[in-house]
């Protein structure tokens, strides 16, 4: 029969009594769509489902409650992704009525990585999405605004060559990873050293001496002969995906392997350090954005 509210009808011995919509019916509900199926928390998001009988109450992502954008219908609702959550997480929604939709693994949240501290030669584009080198070829080293999340034994964050000059000299690209300390930044939340070689820990890849580099805080070697190298391998919309899992750095240029480096565990990071994305914006690369590492 039809869902929502019905009538009862009580009969008994001697007479009956008809109670007018008093029970309300429901089938369980199912989810249809969520658009869109990934994003970062602070994301707004649309559910959609079957009739569940009355109108959506609450939704919930991972266990963490959601905030309710405009109002609900008992077919559709917005709201916006929270805190505290990363990866594929299940969907919890429930109505007024009491229906309750329960679905794993609906939806992945993926973690936004935001430029923080940066150099005194770039500036932030696109609410931290983006940065530019606005003069020179050095004082570009640019830092995520928090510690990259480790999931599944590794950190990871991906980046687009937005912009080449004409002039890198003998200068490119470097990328990596740093365990920030108190002397790295200024007052001011500037980076205080002028290449990110020079902050106090930090495990780099790329710049170029005839070839590009491994840079740790006690050591720096030339990859070999052959290898990747950001001098002469990057162009306008290359798009790099580093990864730091254990004491390997891993880097991909356009989904294809091009450098697996091994750090030694006595100069590598240690298990528990919180770790943010570097990138010296060094030589031709003079603008770069960062990208979800669930774009494609």
């Amino acid at each position: 029969g039809d869902c929502g509210l019905q009538d009862v009808i009580a009969i008994f011995k001697d007479h009956e009594a008809r109670f007018s919509r008093s029970f309300s019916y429901w089938e369980p509900g199912t989810l249809e769509l969520i658009t869109p199926s990934s994003g970062a928390e602070g994301a707004e998001i649309k559910v959609n489902t079957s009739d569940l009988g009355a109108d959506i109450s609450e939704v919930l992502l991972g266990g963490e409650r959601c905030q309710l954008l405009g109002r609900p219908t008992a077919t559709e609702a917005r709201c916006v992704v929270p805190s505290l959550i990363c990866g594929p997480v299940h969907l919890q929604l429930s109505a007024s009525n009491g229906n309750v939709l329960v679905q794993e693994a609906a939806f992945t949240v993926i973690e936004a990585v935001l430029f923080g501290s940066i150099d005194s030669s770039v500036e932030l584009l696109d609410g931290g999405l983006a940065v530019r080198r606005s003069t020179g070829v050095n004082h570009g080293v640019c830092l995520s605004a928090k510690p990259l999340r480790l999931q599944n034994m590794e950190r990871r964050f991906r980046l687009r060559i937005e912009e080449m000059s004409s002039k890198g000299g003998l200068r490119a690209l470097a990328v990596g990873f740093a365990a920030l300390c108190e002397v790295d930044l200024m007052p001011s939340g500037q980076v205080r050293p002028k290449d990110a070689s020079d902050l106090n820990r930090a495990w780099l890849v790329g710049y170029d001496r005839g070839g590009a580099l491994l840079c740790s805080p006690k050591s720096t070697q030339k990859l070999t002969s052959g290898s990747w190298r950001p001098a002469t391998d990057l162009q306008v919309g290359s798009v790099l995906e580093i990864l730091l899992r254990e004491n390997q750095i891993i880097i991909y240029q356009d989904c294809k392997e091009r450098a697996r480096l091994f750090v030694p565990v006595e100069d590598g990071p240690g298990q528990n350090e919180e770790l943010h994305a570097v990138m010296d914006l060094q030589g031709a690369e003079s603008c770069i954005s960062l990208v979800s590492t669930m774009d494609s």
